[in-house]
């Protein structure tokens, strides 16, 4: 990365002078963005690789990089906490499995989109919206209802958001995998 800024100065990016009365954190906050947004228009993928998980990406440049043609760039997106809750909508209709499996994966993204992705046909996709611990208490209480794959309902046993009706059935699960990780669970019910 370094190098890459090195080369951005080189290249004669400007960077923004500061304004009468700016602090040194804001006029930070404006070099930090500047250089990511050169990084994102550099044409390198590694480059965009690595710049998508920078945590203050400006959110215009995610929903940029979510639409690159390569996935590891938009799995990037979709695990960055700057990703507007639009782009992670966008992502969760991705064409490439992994980069679903993110966005149902990520702690930022909303419970809202969790409950579509819990209808996924995906059972990897199902598995991270199991285990999210954004995921609404109805939205896991469905998912045990869709009679997941096993690897499913381990995670809903560990869930600290599975309703307690939910862990009950669990309990009672024929497979010893989900009994064994409801019995490790730290969710205890109220």
């Amino acid at each position: 990365l370094v190098s890459l800024l090195t080369a951005a100065l080189a290249a004669g990016v400007a960077l923004p002078l500061p304004a009468v009365g700016e602090t040194p954190a804001r006029r930070g906050e404006q070099v930090l963005a500047e250089h990511l947004r050169w990084l994102a228009d550099y044409n390198d993928v590694n480059t965009h690789r690595v710049v998508t998980s920078n945590p203050h990406m400006p959110p215009e440049l995610l929903l940029r990089l979510a639409r690159d043609p390569d996935h590891l760039v938009r799995m990037r997106v979709a695990a960055n906490p700057a990703t507007p809750p639009e782009t992670l909508s966008r992502l969760a209709g991705d064409e490439d499995a992994y980069v679903r499996h993110e966005v149902a994966a990520s702690l930022w993204t909303p419970p809202e989109l969790l409950h579509t992705l819990a209808s996924s046909p995906d059972a990897e996709v199902l598995r991270k919206v199991a285990h999210n611990p954004r995921t609404p208490p109805e939205t896991l209480q469905a998912l045990l209802g869709g009679a997941p794959d096993f690897y499913v309902r381990q995670e809903l046993a560990s869930n600290p958001n599975t309703p307690l009706e939910a862990l009950l059935a669990l309990a009672n699960d024929d497979e010893v995998f989900v009994r064994v990780a409801l019995a490790r669970s730290t969710a205890k019910p109220e």
